[in-house]
C-alpha cells in the first residue's frame, strides 16, 4: 500500500549506518502539534521530580511554562523537531543544540545549583531515546522493534555529546551504549527519586503543563477528564513528587486501552505522510510570511509616495515593521 510506506523503508534501511534516517522516519513525519504536545506533557514532568531541576522552570514565577505555557510546550517541540527532521550529525542541529547550551549556560549564572548535575542530563537524553518506547508499553503496546532500539542508541549516542554540563562546561559524557542500559539508567534514576521530597515549585510546574494541554487542546468542561488521561499515563515517581491523586484501576485501565488505541490508528490506519512536521511547519510559516507581505504591499500601495518614504526612515514606523517579522520568525522555535 502507498499510504504505508515508512514502516517499509525502515526495513530496508540499516541500523548502524542509516540511524539518523530511521529516527527520522521514526519520529518526523506522523507527529502534529496534537502528538507533539501530547507528547510534551506526558514526558516533561519526569524531568524536574528534583527541586534543583524545577527552580530555573519557575524562575521566581517568570518562568515561560507559567506565563506562556504554549510557547513554552511549542520552543520544546519544534527543537527537537529540527533534530530529528535534520539527523544528529545536520549543521542545523549542532547550532540548534547550541542555542540550547548558551541558554542553559545563561540560566546557570543565577540557579547554579541546577546545572552541575550530569546524571539529570543523562536521564533526559535517556528519555528521549527511550520514553516513547516506555510510553508505549506501558499502555499494553510492542513498544520499538530491535532495530528501533539500536537505532535510539546509535542516534542519542550522537546527539548526547553536543550537550554542555552548563556548570563545567564538560561535554556531556556516559551515555549508555545499549538500550538495555538505558532503561536501567532511569529505572535507578526513578528510584533514587522517590527519597526525594515533594516541593512546591515541582506541583506548580505540573499543575501548569496540565492546565496548558487542557486548556488548548479541550473545552472548559472536559479539562477534569484531560487531566485525568495525561495523569493516567504517569508513573508512581511521578505521582508521588506532585503529590497527585492515583485514579483507580479501573480508570486507569480503560485510559491506557484509549491511548494504544489511539497510538495504533494513527500509526497503522491514517496514511503516512510524505512530508515531515518540520516541512509542514515551514511550508506554514512561508504561508503567513507571504500573506504578510502581500498585505503590507497592498497597504503601502494605498498610500501617498511621501507617505511611504517616511514610514519606511522613521524609527517609529520601522520598529514597528521589525515586530511583526519577529512575531512571524519566532514561531520557529529555534
Amino acid at each position: 500500500m502507498k499510504n504505508r510506506w515508512i514502516s517499509r523503508r525502515i526495513k530496508k534501511l540499516d541500523a548502524e549506518d542509516d540511524y539518523d534516517e530511521i529516527w527520522k522516519l521514526m519520529t518526523a513525519y506522523r507527529a502534529n502539534d496534537f502528538i507533539m504536545n501530547f507528547i510534551y506533557v506526558v514526558t516533561f514532568p519526569h524531568f524536574f521530580v528534583r527541586e534543583h531541576d524545577a527552580r530555573p522552570l519557575i524562575d521566581d514565577g517568570n518562568g515561560k511554562i507559567l506565563i506562556n505555557g504554549d510557547r513554552r510546550a511549542d520552543d520544546t517541540s519544534w527543537k527537537m523537531q529540527v533534530w530529528w527532521h535534520y539527523g544528529s550529525d545536520h549543521e542545523k542541529t549542532r547550532k540548534n543544540v547550541e542555542s540550547i547550551n548558551r541558554i542553559h549556560e545563561a540560566y546557570a549564572k543565577r540557579f547554579p545549583d541546577s546545572f552541575g548535575h550530569l546524571e539529570s542530563y543523562l536521564y533526559t537524553l535517556c528519555y528521549e531515546a527511550a520514553g516513547m518506547h516506555r510510553l508505549m508499553r506501558r499502555v499494553g503496546m510492542r513498544g520499538f522493534s530491535a532495530k528501533e532500539q539500536r537505532v535510539a542508541v546509535k542516534y542519542w549516542s550522537t546527539m548526547a555529546v553536543l550537550f554542555r554540563n552548563a556548570q563545567t562546561g564538560e561535554r556531556i559524557s556516559g551515555f549508555p551504549g545499549t538500550f538495555d542500559g538505558i532503561m536501567r539508567f532511569m529505572d535507578t534514576y526513578e528510584l533514587d527519586g522517590m527519597t526525594e521530597p515533594s516541593h512546591e515549585m515541582g506541583r506548580i510546574a505540573a499543575r501548569a503543563i496540565l492546565d496548558q494541554f487542557a486548556q488548548r487542546y479541550f473545552p472548559r468542561w472536559l479539562h477534569g477528564l484531560a487531566h485525568a488521561w495525561i495523569i493516567s499515563l504517569y508513573p508512581g515517581n511521578v505521582l508521588k513528587a506532585y503529590e497527585l491523586k492515583p485514579l483507580p484501576r479501573a480508570v486507569v485501565k480503560l485510559f491506557r486501552l484509549g491511548t494504544a488505541a489511539f497510538l495504533w490508528y494513527g500509526e497503522r490506519i491514517v496514511p503516512d505522510p510524505i512530508d515531515t512536521f518540520t516541512e509542514r511547519r515551514e511550508a506554514k510559516l512561508a504561508r503567513r510570511k507571504a500573506s504578510v507581505v502581500t498585505t503590507e504591499t497592498s497597504h503601502d500601495a494605498a498610500q501617498p509616495e511621501h507617505e511611504t518614504a517616511l514610514r519606511a526612515g522613521c524609527p517609529h514606523f520601522r520598529g514597528g515593521t521589525e515586530h511583526t517579522d519577529r512575531s512571524v520568525s519566532g514561531k520557529t522555535g529555534a
